[in-house]
This record gives C-alpha cells, structure tokens and sequence, in this order.
C-alpha cells in the first residue's frame, strides 16, 4: 500500500519537519502560557498512502499538541481527488490527481472539528468534513 513516488519523502521531509516542531515547542515553552494556540494550515502529513506515517505524524506533534491548542486545516495536497465535490477548472492542470486524495481521508477521519460540517460527496469518496472551521480566542 502506498503510493511511488519519485523522491523518497520519508527522509526528504523529516529532518525539516522534526527541526520545525522543536523550534515551535521551544518558543511554547519559553512563552509559558501565553500562547492561544497553534494554527497548521495544509500539508498535513506527507503519508501518501502509508498509514503508519500518520501515527509517526502525532508522535511528531505530541510534545506541542500536549501543551497547547493545535488547530489543523486542510490544504491543497489533502483535499485533491479526483471524484471532489468542489475543483476549480484552473487546478486540473497544475495538481492533476496529486495524491489522489489519500490523506484527505484521514484526515477527515482523525481530526475533528465542531459543529455539523457534512456534505456528501456523491461518490465512494468520504463525505466533506473538516474543510472549515469556525472559532474565537480571546487574548488579554
């Protein structure tokens, strides 16, 4: 299971991954409980297709997701399959099938988000969940 790619991702992305999040735990850490929370907006995980590396992908986060709000969105690469209720004509020619929608899909399922945000798709595809997100932080 899985899908070839090209370049191998597990080691191309990690080093940069793993160095993002300890700087990002560095600066939680060193702010103390003034940080609201942490908004991470698309490319998810790079799992393409192998669901072990989304287990690796919460280990990742754990230590900042553990202290502070972690607030997730899904991006392009996540929400690209080719049965989608919603694409724009301007994508098919620069995203094609990407990555088939593969990590749409657990991550449709592993995060969750408030309120009632199911629209069927029509298709074998899950319906849309997660693709908006509404909420309020007051900072003093």
């Amino acid at each position: 299971m899985g899908t070839a790619i090209s370049y191998n991702t597990f080691f191309r992305t990690q080093e940069e991954s793993i160095a993002t999040m300890k700087w990002i735990l560095r600066d939680v850490e060193a702010l103390g409980d003034k940080p609201a929370f942490i908004s991470h907006i698309g490319d998810i995980s790079y799992a393409r297709g192998y669901s072990w590396f989304w287990d690796h992908f919460f280990t990742q986060i754990e230590p900042v997701a553990s202290k502070v709000a972690y607030h997730v969105c899904i991006g392009n690469h996540g929400y690209d399959w080719p049965s989608q209720p919603w694409r724009p004509e301007w994508s098919v020619g620069i995203y094609g099938k990407d990555g088939g929608g593969e990590c749409g899909v657990p991550f449709s399922f592993r995060f969750r988000m408030p309120g009632n945000s199911l629209d069927p798709t029509g298709t074998r595809a899950p319906d849309t969940r997660n693709l908006s997100s509404t909420f309020c932080i007051h900072v003093n």
